[in-house]
């Protein structure tokens, strides 16, 4: 006895694998569409890293630009202050000198009048005919350095007093 071998349903077995081929070429242009939408988000996250380095590179310059700005600007404050205090010493020497000078010239123009006078004294006593220090030049120079003397040490001695 010959044993019959059984009758496969070989279209049921070719539908299903029909289906399953459908659903692999299915699985496959999904698989695409996944590889091709993981490229595209691939390139933006790419894209969106460029970007968030350049951002942070300008963030880098600002704040490079921010402490030369802080710098200057402390600087400018110094001299500003430099300045005032420049200012302020300058015209308080200028007022000192011009007071010194003012002084030197009071001095000066003092000086110069009582010497004025008491040379004027001593020559005329040197050539006035009826005094008798007439033509007498040692009482002539006398008269004249101790007039110098005087003047001098009330100048530089009396009036520092």
């Amino acid at each position: 006895m010959l044993k019959e071998k059984p009758k496969l349903d070989i279209k049921k077995y070719e539908d299903q694998i029909a289906s399953l081929n459908g659903q692999i070429a299915t699985l496959e242009n999904e698989n695409d569409s996944l590889m091709i939408e993981s490229a595209v988000l691939f390139n933006q996250v790419q894209q969106y890293n460029s970007a968030i380095d350049s951002l942070n590179q300008v963030l880098d310059d600002i704040q490079e630009e921010i402490e030369q700005t802080q710098i200057v600007i402390e600087a400018k404050k110094v001299l500003n202050e430099t300045n005032k205090n420049g200012t302020d010493s300058y015209l308080k020497a200028l007022t000192s000198i011009n007071e010194s000078t003012k002084d030197a010239i009071t001095i000066t123009k003092t000086f110069g009048e009582t010497i004025e006078g008491k040379l004027t004294n001593a020559f005329v006593d040197f050539f006035d005919i009826t005094n008798k220090k007439f033509l007498e030049f040692k009482n002539l120079a006398m008269s004249v350095t101790q007039a110098v003397i005087r003047e001098l040490v009330e100048v530089y001695v009396l009036n520092q007093l």
